[in-house]
């Protein structure tokens, strides 16, 4: 058996928050492969999307809303129903709040986005970089959980 399928993270996975952070965290394939493989373990379904753009507010809201409500949808992460989406939506909000809530109009935004769901819970996460110059560059991070 090798080593990436004997990885449990039993530690780091002990809520849909953090997996969904971790998960959005992974900097390689590998762990990301390491992650995903270690969710089902522990009852979690996830999603995986990047972006990239400039953070003008209504651009910025409206294409991370439908990339991942429709990624989600895809992936049976959630149901097509209005608890689902609405809690999918909040959970959304807030992970925007780590993002945006500093960041310039017109900044670039390269993200990773991820959500989780453990049935119950669901969890969406963002982390990447910003910049108004390539010299600025600096990561970021948002979080946001909600009851299903």
């Amino acid at each position: 058996m090798d080593v990436d399928s004997q990885i449990t993270l039993k530690h780091s996975l002990k809520s849909v928050g953090s997996a969904a952070m971790l998960l959005a965290m992974t900097d390689s394939p590998e762990d990301e492969n390491a992650v995903r493989k270690a969710l089902p373990l522990r009852g979690y379904r996830c999603v995986i999307l990047r972006m990239e753009g400039r953070s003008s507010v209504d651009d910025f809201h409206a294409k991370i809303n439908r990339l991942v409500v429709d990624a989600a949808l895809r992936a049976n992460l959630i149901r097509q129903i209005g608890n689902d989406i609405h809690a999918l939506m909040h959970a959304l909000e807030e992970a925007k709040k780590g993002i945006i809530i500093s960041v310039n109009t017109g900044a670039s935004v390269s993200l990773k986005i991820t959500a989780v769901c453990d049935g119950e819970w669901l969890a969406v996460a963002m982390f990447g970089k910003s910049a108004l110059h390539h010299t600025t560059t600096h990561d970021r991070a948002g979080l946001g959980v909600m009851h299903i």
